[in-house]
């Protein structure tokens, strides 16, 4: 959240940036008597200027939603995903920031559920596959875990760092590399990770399917470092 405010030169709502949001999301969490929520964050510049802004300044909103489950869990349900082609998206400055700004992920997904499919791939201007509609993405091959560079142009999501940083002390190499379709079709296994989901596992592509043993293994280890309760 910082780097992307100091990338849109926007001010900071407060100097301890940490602490002042977590400090809003238990007095949110209070008010609506709930200790497992999701939350929402919210930033965007204040004043006037249009597109030319007249200064830096910046607001910030807090929603919450209620979750039922506090810990991960694998999804049971199978998961088919599909290769989306109708948009591109180009790497840059801004493709790592997410943003309110998901016409791409919106049209991608609806044009999934009408091909059949649970999740659709998205592509850079390469033709490299660098994330889902709604989650980035990792390929198990070889007992290696395998997810797109972030010059790729994918969202610099926090359960992908964290799923890296997790991977990385427990052992597991991983590797950021450009990802082909040939590379899902020689993979043992395909996540799909985000922070409110966790990690769900793809069961086929192109009527390949797909195992999930290191992923329950990584969902354990994820609620250990969570703590989550199982």
């Amino acid at each position: 959240m910082q780097e992307g405010m100091r990338t849109l030169s926007m001010n900071l709502p407060s100097e301890n940036l940490q602490e002042f949001v977590a400090h809003e999301i238990l007095k949110l969490l209070k008010a609506n008597e709930t200790d497992s929520a999701r939350v929402r964050i919210s930033l965007w510049r204040s004043g006037s200027g249009f597109y030319l802004p007249e200064n830096n300044g910046s607001e910030i909103l807090f929603a919450a939603s209620h979750l039922v489950h506090k810990n991960y869990f694998l999804n049971k349900s199978n998961l088919a995903i599909g290769i989306f082609t109708g948009q591109q998206k180009s790497p840059g400055v801004l493709s790592n920031l997410k943003s309110l700004n998901s016409q791409l992920y919106v049209y991608g997904a609806i044009k999934g559920k009408e091909m059949g499919f649970d999740e659709m791939l998205i592509c850079n201007n390469q033709g490299n596959i660098i994330e889902s509609t709604s989650s980035c993405i990792f390929l198990v091959i070889g007992g290696s875990l395998v997810t797109p560079p972030l010059s790729d142009g994918c969202i610099a999501g926090v359960m992908r760092k964290n799923i890296i940083r997790i991977a990385l002390n427990s052992g597991i190499q991983v590797a950021e590399q450009s990802i082909t379709e040939n590379d899902l079709m020689d993979a043992d296994e395909i996540w799909l990770t985000n922070v409110i989901q966790g990690i769900r596992t793809v069961t086929t592509f192109n009527e390949k399917q797909y195992q999930n043993v290191v992923a329950t293994k990584m969902i354990a280890v994820l609620n250990d470092d969570t703590g989550s309760d199982s």
